[in-house]
C-alpha cells in the first residue's frame, strides 16, 4: 500500500493527492503533541523530496502552507511552525542543487500562509508574535543556521508583507530579525538584506506612497544598526548609503532623531551630529604620492618666481 508521502505526490492521480492532504489536515488539532508534529513534518519533507513535476511541487507547497489554518490556538500554530523549521533545518545539508529550489518554494508558502493566519486574527499581537517568533527562532536566530534559508527569507519577506497588506507594526516585527542580519560578519547576508529589503523598500516608494511608512521604519532600523558599536566597521559605509537612499525615497531626513521629538530646539545639534556620522562613514582620501608632492612643490616655486618678476617690473 502506498505511504502517505507517495499518495501526497502521486503525479497521475490528483484525487489521490487531495485525499492524502485531507487525511493530513484531519489529523491536525491544537492538542497534537510535539513529537507527532515532528513526525508529520518529516513525512511532508520527504513527500516534497519525491515530488518531481513542477505543478505537483507547487500544489504540495501551497497545500502544506495552508495546514497552519487547522489550528485555532496560536500556541499550537507556533509549535507547528517550530516543528517545520526544525525539520527543514535538520535536513538542509542533504539537499542538492536539483532539490533546493522546491524547498525554497515551500518556505515561501509557509511564510505566506503564516501571514494569512495573522491577517485572519486581525494582526493581533499574539498571532504575529507566534508566527514571527517561530520563524525567527527556527531559521534566523543563530549564526550556525543554514545561510541559504536566511538569504531566501531576505529575498521574499518584504514582498510577502506587502502582498498580505500587513500593518506597520506587524511588518516591523517580521523585518526586525532579518534586518538584524546587518550586524553579521556574513558579507553575502548583509548585501542581500541591503538589496532585497532596503533597496526593495526604497524602490517601492517611487510607485506607491503606501510603501513609505514601512520604508521609513526600515530606514530608522538601519540607521540604528549603523550606529551600533557591535556592527562591523567595514559595513558602516554601506549601511549609511542605504539610509541615504531610503531618505531620498521617503522624503525623511537621513537620521531620524529621538532628540528632536523631545526638544524642538535641538534641530541644529542633530544636523551637526548627522554631518559627523556621515563624515565618519565616508571613505578616507588617499594620500598623495611622492611624485605628486614634487610636482606641487615645483608648481609653487614657478608661481613664486613669476610673482617676484612681475613685482620688479
Amino acid at each position: 500500500m502506498p505511504t502517505l508521502q507517495q499518495r501526497m505526490v502521486d503525479s497521475t492521480e490528483p484525487a489521490t493527492r487531495k485525499k492524502a492532504m485531507n487525511a493530513l489536515s484531519d489529523f491536525l488539532r491544537d492538542d497534537l503533541e510535539d513529537l507527532a508534529m515532528r513526525k508529520l513534518w518529516r513525512s511532508i519533507f520527504f513527500a516534497m523530496w519525491l515530488a518531481d513535476m513542477a505543478p505537483v511541487q507547487t500544489e504540495l507547497a501551497v497545500n502544506v502552507g495552508k495546514t497552519i489554518h487547522r489550528f485555532r490556538d496560536v500556541a499550537a500554530a507556533r509549535r507547528w511552525l517550530a516543528a517545520f523549521c526544525g525539520t527543514v533545518r535538520g535536513e538542509w545539508d542533504r539537499l542538492d542543487k536539483y532539490r533546493v529550489d522546491k524547498y525554497y518554494m515551500l518556505i515561501r508558502h509557509v511564510l505566506r500562509q503564516g501571514l494569512a493566519f495573522c491577517a485572519k486574527r486581525g494582526w493581533a499581537g499574539d498571532a504575529v508574535a507566534a508566527v514571527g517568533g517561530a520563524l525567527e527562532a527556527g531559521f534566523l536566530a543563530e549564526p550556525r543556521y543554514p545561510a541559504g534559508i536566511k538569504l531566501h527569507y531576505a529575498d521574499v519577506v518584504l514582498d510577502e508583507l506587502f502582498e498580505a497588506s500587513a500593518p506597520l507594526a506587524a511588518a516591523e516585527a517580521f523585518l526586525a530579525p532579518c534586518l538584524a542580519g546587518l550586524r553579521s560578519t556574513d558579507e553575502p547576508l548583509v548585501l542581500r538584506v541591503l538589496d532585497r529589503v532596503c533597496g526593495n523598500a526604497a524602490g517601492r516608494c517611487a510607485d506607491d506612497d503606501g510603501a513609505k511608512p514601512v520604508a521609513r521604519a526600515v530606514q530608522a532600523a538601519v540607521y540604528g544598526i549603523a550606529q551600533d558599536e557591535a556592527t562591523p566597521q567595514r559595513h558602516r559605509s554601506k549601511l549609511y548609503a542605504a539610509v541615504k537612499a531610503l531618505a531620498a525615497a521617503t522624503g525623511e531626513r537621513v537620521a531620524p532623531s529621538k532628540k528632536r521629538a523631545a526638544d524642538p530646539d535641538a534641530e541644529e545639534d542633530d544636523e551637526e551630529e548627522d554631518d559627523e556620522e556621515e563624515a565618519s562613514a565616508a571613505p578616507a582620501k588617499a594620500k598623495p604620492s611622492a611624485k605628486q608632492l614634487k610636482l606641487k612643490a615645483r608648481k609653487r616655486l614657478k608661481q613664486k618666481a613669476a610673482f617676484f618678476q612681475k613685482k620688479k617690473k
